[in-house]
């Protein structure tokens, strides 16, 4: 996303807008993770030990010599040493690897670990992943915390890993229908009423998505999540700088005019 496009740096300072959404891309990576084998170069970038180069040298080894096929092979890319492998490790995802331990949140410092959880369940780990009723009957934290000689907290964390699996953190999304009558800002007007979906939350507002090339902009929304649909109202327009300012509007409201 480059904050420079997005029409609002005439309001906002174009570092804070970019800050701001690059805040948001990191906090999305951190909790879901990046697939490696169809990131883009931008998203890697994203990744904590990484940055634009060796993305792109990650990207072009994966052209070169196709899809990675375990998160080891991320050693061989040229720059990507014990510590940013150790860094980018547990964001990475390798569904096709034949580690299922790969596609987790689990780093693979904490391998052995999820395998020794494993044999105290007396299953693979495979056949432990997003099994909680399996880790809560057979798991004492401490015990095993003492026998390995390390920390109860390291234990408890991977543990919740292990109960995550290959679950993905983000909830069910349910498609917005947004109004297919307006296809340029052009057609908009202030009071003009629609549907919308919320694509980010930042300090200083939501960014809607309203079915537009451009996203409009909900001051004061900081209650809002992301991905909640809405029903909004044309506050401000600014068509020369592309810019759309939105606000709430109650839903029997918008049903009269949208409908």
């Amino acid at each position: 996303i480059n904050a420079e496009y997005m029409g609002y740096q005439h309001d906002i300072s174009l570092g804070s807008l970019d800050k701001a959404l690059g805040s948001v891309i990191q906090d999305c990576v951190a909790e879901v993770g990046v697939q490696v084998n169809t990131a883009s170069v931008e998203l890697l970038s994203n990744v904590p030990g990484l940055d634009v180069g060796k993305a792109r040298r990650i990207v072009a080894m994966r052209t070169d010599k196709g899809a990675y096929t375990n998160r080891e092979s991320i050693r061989k890319v040229k720059g990507i040493g014990p510590k940013s492998y150790q860094q980018a490790a547990g964001f990475l995802r390798i569904n096709e690897s034949s580690n299922i331990l790969d596609s987790t949140t689990i780093h693979p410092e904490s391998y052995p670990l999820a395998h020794h959880l494993a044999k105290c369940c007396e299953v693979e780990v495979e056949d432990l992943l997003g099994k909680p009723e399996l880790l809560q009957s057979h798991i004492n934290v401490d015990a095993v915390a003492n026998e390995l000689g390390i920390g109860s907290y390291t234990v408890k964390q991977v543990m919740e890993q292990v109960e995550r699996g290959q679950r993905d953190p983000r909830p069910d999304f349910q498609p917005v229908r947004l109004n297919g009558s307006y296809k340029q800002i052009q057609q908009l007007s202030v009071g003009t009423c629609l549907p919308g979906v919320v694509k980010s939350v930042t300090d200083f507002g939501a960014f809607i998505d309203i079915g537009l090339e451009y996203q409009g902009l909900m001051p004061r929304a900081q209650h809002l999540r992301f991905g909640q649909p809405v029903k909004v109202r044309v506050k401000g327009l600014d068509i020369k700088n592309r810019k759309i300012g939105l606000e709430l509007v109650n839903e029997d409201i918008v049903n009269s005019v949208v409908t």
